[in-house]
């Protein structure tokens, strides 16, 4: 819908800038050109702002300095290119063409849902608190306040508190919903939501602090349709297929690179493990020195890890060190999206700490997943835990379409070297 309010916009300023039909058909064709190069240059500078993620557009539109900033380098490419262009006798229209263009995606931005919505969640222990804690850090929603069982009940504070979803997240031993009351809240238009069920919709993670077992369950999800299934086993084949002959001109070439630099082996192999908790070997660029891990002991790696060599740093920059695992992907190993393969050794502290976090060996693991480009490199517990929260979404609701987003956002990523440690 934007492409196209972008170019029709482009077209129709273009004309009304002269009120003159431009005039024959290498002048039609070259405004009709310029506008498709003109909303190239716009869309591409929104993703790599990242403004097609709808929860960074909606905290942008408080200030719109990422959408402005954006616009801004689009228009400056096409200015650059406006000069280069043949002249067509048209230099006006076409700059009208790109103001119109601009506008046009203005307006579909500001079109986007406005106020955050407001919630009101029914609870005051320590999981409505957290829910309360989402919503205060959130942009599309914001807390309206809290719905005790001791005082008056959700659909009287539905009204007074101006609160258009109701969110329930009772703790174990609190009481009982006030059922009443939340049909009340549904009849007068108002959806009524689980906390995990609400996080999931909002967030798009499932916190582990909301989660029970009993939530799981009784919902639906963590299981893929046999369809999706072979759509991504064809998608990994084929792709994987294309990438070999892509990626050994700069496999060979990295290779060379760490073998001028330091001494040891051009790849490494790990045991990681994958469905079923099955193990394998993955298997990567080097990008440490050969005696990383002289102890013995597996380490996290950490920010400005001092074991990276120089060549290492600038391929994990650009994430080629991950090339190898191709392979991995054509033997059925892994997929190219799904939860990352961790160490047998790091798996057993998080089980130990984590809860659910067997969860995720109930698919293939992943070169890329909703974890990797919805949070930063993690190397820690903390962080696993953090990261299963997105692995825990991606399992319940993993499909050929969340695949093929979580491959356009990974584009974005790699390009721009963001995550990278």
């Amino acid at each position: 819908m934007e492409q196209a309010a972008i170019l029709l916009a482009f077209e129709a300023s273009a004309v009304a800038s002269t009120f003159v039909w431009p005039a024959g058909r290498a002048q039609v064709s070259a405004i009709g050109a310029l506008a498709l190069v003109c909303g190239v240059f716009i869309q591409t500078s929104l993703y790599f702002a990242d403004l097609y993620d709808l929860q960074t557009a909606a905290a942008d539109r408080r200030s719109g300095g990422r959408l402005v900033r954006a616009l801004a380098v689009a228009l400056a490419l096409y200015a650059g290119l406006l000069l280069l262009w043949p002249a067509t006798g048209a230099g006006f229209m076409l700059v009208a063409g790109a103001a119109g263009a601009a506008a046009a995606t203005l307006l579909v931005r500001a079109a986007l849902p406005g106020a955050p919505e407001r919630v009101l969640v029914v609870g005051n222990g320590k999981r409505a608190h957290e829910v309360g804690g989402l919503l205060k850090a959130g942009t599309e929603f914001e807390l309206a306040g809290y719905a005790g069982l001791d005082g008056p009940e959700p659909d009287l504070l539905l009204e007074k508190l101006h609160a258009q979803i109701v969110v329930t997240a009772l703790d174990e031993g609190e009481g009982a919903l006030p059922a009443e009351s939340l049909l009340r809240c549904r009849l007068r238009g108002a959806p009524v939501f689980e906390a995990s069920a609400f996080a999931e919709r909002a967030f798009r993670r499932i916190p582990i602090g909301l989660l029970r077992a009993e939530d799981l369950v009784f919902s639906d999800g963590f299981r893929a349709r046999r369809a999706d299934e072979l759509l991504k086993r064809g998608l990994d084949l084929s792709v994987s297929a294309g990438l070999t002959l892509l990626a050994a001109p700069l496999i060979g070439l990295s290779a060379l690179l760490i073998r001028l630099e330091s001494r040891g082996p051009v790849f490494y192999h790990q045991e990681r493990l994958g469905k079923g908790g099955r193990s394998f070997n993955l298997t990567k660029l080097r990008t440490m020195r050969a005696d990383a891990e002289a102890t013995g002991a597996p380490i996290w790696a950490k920010q400005n890890d001092d074991r990276v060599t120089r060549v290492g740093r600038l391929l994990r920059k650009t994430r080629m060190d991950e090339l190898p695992q191709i392979l991995a992907v054509l033997r059925g190993d892994m997929s190219f999206v799904g939860p990352r393969p961790e160490r047998p050794f790091f798996v057993a502290q998080i089980k130990e700490k984590v809860p659910f976090y067997e969860l995720r060996e109930v698919a293939r693991p992943g070169i890329t997943g909703w974890a990797q480009v919805r949070y930063p490199y993690g190397a820690s517990i903390e962080d696993a835990r953090n990261k299963l929260e997105y692995d825990l979404y991606y399992l319940k609701n993993r499909s050929f379409f969340l695949d093929l987003t979580i491959l356009f956002h990974t584009v974005r990523h790699v390009l721009t070297g963001r995550g990278a440690r």
